[in-house]
């Protein structure tokens, strides 16, 4: 073996053993130097440059990896939910369960997805910060991250269900008209921001806006009621601020909309009834992370006519 020869099987054998922070160093001092000789000329690379550029792409290459590792460890739990939604099979009409492998055609007994018109109406309110620190908007456990697994569960489109968002503090806020795009959806949850007083009143009359102007015919309409209080503004004129708000609730389910009213925190019981169509399309919860735990019986509810469960 030549002189050559040995030296290079010996710089070879000598970097795979470099690895961590002395890689690094060593990798900033060649850079240091390359640049320097890099100024008087540029000579074709040694088979030392080489071998270090292959440990930086080999680096690289394993850093990208890990990424997408994480990425993918990010997703895993949404599959895993939408697995078990399928298999379950818990609303055949609104998204159907995954025709068999063979034979080729699906079964005649599945009836086609039938259209729905969902209007999350959310509070906003100034006590949607609380509790402290992290209040009852933000993060996995908040109304925002709840307000998406709600549209999650249901095919979107324009023979199954479309959404819009409506929220409200001391007015109402159109988040997003009808739609039947998630990401549209989504990106409409996430411009809430918790301030102001509370005008449930307000956010019926903008949820009633909406189906009269553009509410589809023969079709099923539902509105999901979030808040965590009580009305604390806009009495009309002769009313209570609960008679105001539950009044603004029965205008709505009178054109045949069905609502379901959730609340947390120091929202009430009675009221939450007084606004839900019944009071088993009532729930009171310690906070909006229980209020997750029934996001599968008001798809069924929503689907099926489910009887929906009171807490």
């Amino acid at each position: 073996m030549t002189t050559h020869a040995m030296l290079n099987r010996t710089t070879k054998a000598t970097l795979t053993k470099i690895t961590g922070a002395p890689l690094l160093k060593w990798l900033a001092a060649f850079c240091v130097l390359n640049s320097v000789s890099a100024t008087e000329s540029r000579p074709e690379p040694s088979e030392l440059q080489v071998l270090v550029r292959q440990e930086v792409a080999h680096l690289r290459g394993e850093i990208e990896a890990q990424v997408q590792e994480l990425l993918r460890r990010g997703e895993f739990e949404s599959q895993v939910l939408r697995q078990e939604l399928l298999e379950l099979r818990a609303c055949t009409g609104c998204m159907p369960p995954p025709l068999p492998p063979s034979p080729p055609s699906p079964s005649p007994s599945l009836s086609p997805s039938p259209p729905i018109d969902f209007i999350l109406v959310l509070d906003e309110s100034g006590s949607m910060r609380k509790p402290r620190p992290f209040g009852s908007m933000e993060g996995p456990m908040g109304l925002k991250s709840l307000a998406k697994l709600v549209v999650y569960q249901f095919a979107l489109g324009a023979d199954a269900a479309r959404f819009s968002v409506v929220s409200f503090a001391s007015d109402a806020t159109t988040r997003v008209p009808w739609s039947y795009d998630a990401g549209t959806i989504n990106a409409g949850i996430d411009q809430m921001w918790a301030d102001g007083q509370t005008s449930i009143s307000d956010a019926f009359e903008a949820a009633g806006q909406l189906f009269a102007d553009d509410g589809r015919e023969d079709v099923a309409k539902f509105v999901l009621f979030i808040s965590d209080g009580e009305q604390t503004v806009d009495a009309k004129p002769g009313k209570t601020l609960l008679q105001t708000a539950v009044d603004a609730a029965a205008l709505v389910k009178g054109d045949g909309v069905t609502v379901f009213a959730w609340g947390i925190g120091k929202a009430r019981l009675e009221t939450l009834e007084s606004i839900a169509t019944d009071p088993s399309r009532a729930i009171l919860a310690e906070d909006v992370g229980t209020l997750g735990d029934y996001v599968l019986e008001l798809k069924a509810a929503v689907c099926n006519g489910a009887p929906f469960p009171n807490l």
